[in-house]
Formats: C-alpha cells, sequence, structure tokens
C-alpha cells in the first residue's frame, strides 16, 4: 500500500485504522512524514522518515498506521 498523494474526500483521516494482518510478513518504509503504528497489545512505535519496520502477522492482532502531523 501507498500512502501519499491520495485523494480521500472532504473529511476522510488519512491513514489505515485498525484492521487484522494473519500470517504473513509486511514491511513498511517511510520516504517521508511520521506515521505512529499501534496494536491491540498495547505496543506502539513512530516510524519517521527513512525508517523501516519488518512485522510478522500473528493470528489475534489488530493494528493501525495513522500519520501524524509534524507542525
Amino acid at each position: 500500500d501507498q500512502m501519499g498523494e491520495v485523494d480521500y474526500g472532504a473529511g476522510e483521516p488519512k491513514g489505515t485504522s485498525w484492521h487484522p494482518h494473519r500470517g504473513f510478513e509486511t514491511v513498511t518504509y517511510m520516504l517521508a512524514g511520521r506515521m505512529r503504528h499501534r496494536d491491540n497489545q498495547g505496543n506502539s512505535g513512530l516510524l519517521t522518515a527513512g525508517s523501516v519496520q519488518w512485522m510478522t502477522a500473528g493470528r489475534g492482532i489488530v493494528h493501525s498506521e495513522m500519520p501524524e502531523q509534524e507542525d
């Protein structure tokens, strides 16, 4: 998935709200900006420009990826 220059429509939040992944690997890399990753187990991390996150998706885990404003 690419978050970036996408027209989400008026009032629609950017990012990916709570959703499950089951049994596969995801890799997220940030070219610019900031994104907060959270899961339903209480884990959270902030990805910034140049960051890479590798996630092994387990069954029963729900997570979200939401951009954060820098200014």
